[in-house]
């Protein structure tokens, strides 16, 4: 009995130890199998309640974490891929919006410690405005024919764990994509390509549901980087794939590119670049250019010039300008320091002079514009046009890294016609106060018809009449006549100006000019009579007598003429009274 009796207050001494170490102290046992959960950082810190979301939650002391809660409305579904620092959970679709623009509180949550909390906006996506009910059926929506009412889905950024990539190591890998377009984007499929970056856990496909307009999802995916790293960048492609609201169909292909650090082939190190910094961008972009000739011509000379912008945040050097584009020279497949290829370009219209196609700047620092030129010629056998030029910039980040921009000007070729005025006859002599007429030619000297407009003939010398006719077609080689008449005011050479109007290749009235010469002489003198010849008196007026006097000799068969040798005197002298000669008897 003794014994028993022992052994019960053993027991029971025992008992109340162990409930005094496990409720008498809150922190005692927990303190012996680990720290509480502290929060460092929640990712995303803003959803959209349209589709379910992951939250990564980093921070430290998750081991013994078994409950999250999302305080107002339940707790969360915890992710069985989690460590000691990251929690992963599932905020489900349909969750109220944050009311009166305040925020939800993410609680992690351990027995025996004190509750870790972060705040978490949730927003609801534009709600499409009500259409009213009609009296007749609403016809079945069809896609709009704009290429902008559609989803259009884009990456809004991306980045990794690790700023440079080592061959062999894990990595998280965050993206956010955002739907630029005006419909919802449904069916949201992301799968990773496996390449430089190999995916884990996933198989390398997530899929997000829908995304409203405007609306955002930022998830993450774990990679290995492959150990064939053999370059500074290491590149992974991502393809997305979605539907709009009528079942059409569209996928995108994205480009994403990491620094890494290649492993060297032999036994010295190998130096490792330095990333770039976060949110340090590079963009250089042609701001304005001009050609020294104002109007281009096939076989025209000149020079192009720019003025290059450094638009990003870092500065660019080692900088080549390739006229006609170019490409980043490869070794195996590796970009070459400094190699710049610019032998691929189209050069059918505008060709390099004097030196190649590819220019060399030192630096172009961030926010700096520098000017370049090239001389080019156009081919002679270029038809009149707007041609584009491609116009490419290799340049390297602070860490080295190559970078090729592509970029494309205008520039104008025309083919004003070919004349040349002239006269097409000598005018003769012109003299001061008398109209004297200006015969114009105008001859088309090129090898193709010409439509012209009016042709203006004026001058300084004097009034100018019919000096504006239209000319219309002249086919190459002839020519077209105006006769202008000239009332000279001065003596004097004098210039007659010859102007063609025409509409050139695009649409704009345009005008030539040409300059003809003529020499103005004074009016010569009125001829009145010679000096040394005897003016003859100009005869009297015949009286009615010698007009009877005349017809009686003609009807005698005499000479019947009037007597215009001055006087009345009649045949044999004698004179009638008052002046007038007697007739004289006949035999």
């Amino acid at each position: 009995m003794k014994h028993r009796f022992s052994f019960s207050l053993v027991c029971a001494a025992l008992a109340a130890a162990l409930l005094f170490g496990l409720f008498g102290d809150g922190q005692t046992v927990n303190a012996q199998v680990g720290e509480c959960p502290a929060i460092a950082s929640l990712q995303p810190g803003a959803i959209t309640n349209a589709t379910e979301s992951t939250l990564l939650i980093t921070g430290t002391g998750f081991d013994g974490v078994e409950l999250v809660v999302l305080r107002g409305y339940s707790s969360l579904a915890i992710d069985a891929d989690r460590t000691d620092t990251k929690l992963r959970v599932t905020v489900p679709a349909g969750v109220p919006a944050s009311p009166g623009g305040t925020n939800y509180a993410v609680e992690v949550v351990e027995p025996g410690c004190d509750t870790a909390e972060a705040t978490l906006r949730v927003s609801s996506p534009p709600q499409p405005t009500e259409v009213l009910p009609t009296e007749f059926p609403s016809p079945t929506p069809t896609p709009m024919p704009t290429a902008y009412v559609r989803p259009v889905l884009t990456v809004q950024s991306y980045g990794a764990s690790s700023p440079t990539l080592v061959p062999g190591t894990d990595i998280d890998f965050e993206m956010t994509l955002q739907n630029s377009g005006h419909q919802l984007a449904s069916n949201v499929v992301v799968t990773f390509v496996a390449g430089d970056l190999i995916p884990r856990l996933t198989g390398g496909v997530r899929a997000l549901g829908e995304l409203p307009p405007g609306g955002t999802n930022r998830f993450f995916q774990p990679f290995t980087v492959s150990s064939g790293v053999s370059s500074t960048v290491a590149t992974l492609q991502v393809q997305v794939s979605y539907t709009d609201p009528y079942g059409t169909s569209y996928e995108n292909t994205f480009e994403l590119t990491f620094p890494a650090a290649p492993r060297s082939s032999g036994a010295a190190p190998t130096a490792t670049p330095t990333p770039t910094p976060v949110g340090q961008t590079l963009q250089l972009a042609v701001t304005d250019y001009r050609t020294s000739v104002e109007h281009l011509q096939p076989g025209s000379v000149f020079s192009l010039e720019f003025d290059i912008a450094n638009l990003g945040t870092g500065d660019a050097s080692n900088v080549a300008m390739v006229i006609g584009g170019g490409e980043i020279s490869q070794v195996d497949g590796t970009p070459a320091p400094g190699g710049v290829s610019g032998g691929s370009g189209d050069f059918d219209t505008f060709a390099p002079l004097g030196r190649s196609n590819v220019q060399f700047i030192e630096a172009i620092p961030a926010g700096e514009v520098v000017t370049a030129s090239q001389d080019l010629v156009v081919n002679v056998s270029t038809e009149p046009g707007a041609y584009p030029l491609k116009v490419t910039f290799i340049y390297s980040n602070e860490a080295g890294q190559r970078f090729k921009d592509d970029q494309v000007i205008t520039l104008l070729v025309y083919g004003p016609p070919k004349v040349e005025a002239s006269f097409y006859r000598d005018p003769g002599p012109l003299f001061v106060g008398q109209p004297s007429m200006l015969p114009i030619q105008i001859t088309n000297l090129g090898r193709s018809g010409a439509v012209l407009g009016n042709l203006e003939v004026t001058s300084d010398a004097g009034e100018v009449t019919n000096g504006v006719v239209l000319i219309g077609l002249i086919e190459a080689g002839n020519y077209f006549t105006a006769d202008a008449t000239l009332f000279a005011e001065q003596p004097g050479p004098a210039e007659i100006n010859v102007t063609i109007h025409y509409v050139d290749d695009f649409n704009q009235p345009q005008t030539i000019t040409q300059t003809l010469t003529v020499q103005i002489e004074e009016a010569p003198p009125e001829i009145i009579g010679e000096p040394d010849m005897p003016i003859e008196p100009m005869p009297e007026p015949e009286t009615f007598l010698q007009k009877v006097w005349r017809f009686v000799r003609g009807l005698l068969g005499l000479d019947s003429s009037r007597n215009t040798s001055g006087g009345n005197m009649m045949p044999g002298g004698e004179v009638f009274p008052g002046g007038n000669a007697m007739p004289v008897p006949m035999p």
